[in-house]
């Protein structure tokens, strides 16, 4: 059975579109949030699920080929952010309400 060209692209499209998503690229970073411990605004590296970097934004490099994550204005809040950690943390606004949550580097 001979599938045709008109079928397959919306099929293709989705699947690009699906893998372009930030929570499915392999190396995520969190830039700008208060981070307990950090002087300034931080950085929050994250990569396969764990923390791969943690720090103040003047001294954590970021890595070119990551998707970038604009935290500015909340707080990050979890059980261990440090490197080698599981990425597991909630994005807390300044009301103290979390607005988002990542499980084993996986925003829900």
């Amino acid at each position: 059975m001979r599938i045709g060209a008109m079928r397959i692209a919306p099929m293709l499209l989705l699947a690009l579109a699906a893998c372009d998503r930030p929570e499915n690229r392999r190396i995520q970073v969190l830039i700008g949030a208060a981070l307990d411990g950090v002087s300034g605004p931080s950085v929050v590296i994250v990569e396969d699920g764990k923390f791969r970097a943690v720090g103040p934004q003047t001294h954590v490099p970021i890595p070119p080929d990551s998707v970038k994550v604009d935290t500015s204005g909340y707080r990050l809040r979890g059980p261990s952010i440090a490197a080698g950690a599981e990425a597991t943390l909630e994005l807390v606004d300044a009301n103290g309400r979390v607005t988002r949550r990542m499980q084993a580097g996986q925003w829900r």
